[in-house]
């Protein structure tokens, strides 16, 4: 019985762990277009017209990142909240989106 204990709460450290380092790994949540400020849903419009977004992001509520393929290329755009557009990445950029100073963290699906 002490083993099956000693057993089952390894598991459970073990997946704490793992959903701690995603968190690490994916450090932006995933917001609902609802959710983005007008201004900032206007300013991607503007910049990348006819273009659909898979998913905002929202890092430490100082912007928002859209992910979206342009050209077949999964690509990141950073806004600021008034709507002032920061940076684009793409993976042939970077291979993968990276966190940096002023770069979301979150990998882009």
């Amino acid at each position: 019985m002490k083993k099956l204990i000693l057993l089952f709460l390894s598991l459970q450290f073990i997946l704490i762990s793992c959903e701690k380092e995603h968190e690490r790994e994916f450090p932006c949540p995933v917001v609902m277009a609802d959710q983005v400020p007008s201004i900032v849903k206007e300013s991607f419009g503007l910049k990348y017209p006819k273009i659909t977004i898979d998913n905002w992001y929202n890092k430490d509520n100082t912007g928002y990142y859209a992910s979206f393929q342009l050209n077949n290329i999964k690509t990141l755009a950073s806004f600021k909240n008034d709507g002032t557009f920061i940076a684009e990445k793409s993976q042939v950029q970077t291979g993968q989106h990276s966190e940096h100073e002023n770069d979301c963290g979150c990998e882009v699906n």
